[in-house]
């Protein structure tokens, strides 16, 4: 495993590339927004509340996509382990962008998700 940073639109992020030539890449917290974090509440919703956020059509847009997609079948794996759905968890946000980016959901609509709206 090798890890790198990279500036990407004047934030920090950490690249890591596995031994198995696959690459991740995470939003690097301050300290400060690691602080910001643990001093917020924690919002938490049951897998099905956080399922229900999301159209049937979603849905299925996003399993189908996990078929074939590394970074959604991680994402899905992630949902489907967890006991609840922490909204303020960095791994859902970056799942969520990714759902964006991928354009199973649209940013509004995740932006509405991880209010808890």
């Amino acid at each position: 495993m090798h890890i790198t940073e990279e500036i990407i639109n004047g934030e920090t992020y950490q690249i890591i590339t596995m031994d198995n030539g696959s690459v991740i890449r995470q939003l690097k917290m301050t300290e400060a927004q690691i602080a910001a974090m643990a001093s917020k509440k924690r919002r938490i919703m049951s897998k099905l509340e956080f399922k229900r956020q999301f159209s049937m059509g979603e849905l299925v847009a996003f399993k189908t996509a996990a078929k074939s997609d590394a970074t959604m079948e991680v994402f899905d794996d992630l949902l489907n382990i967890s006991e609840e759905i922490n909204l303020d968890d960095p791994l859902i946000a970056q799942g969520m962008d990714y759902l964006v980016t991928k354009e199973i959901i649209t940013q509004e609509k995740m932006d509405l998700i991880i209010e808890g709206v």
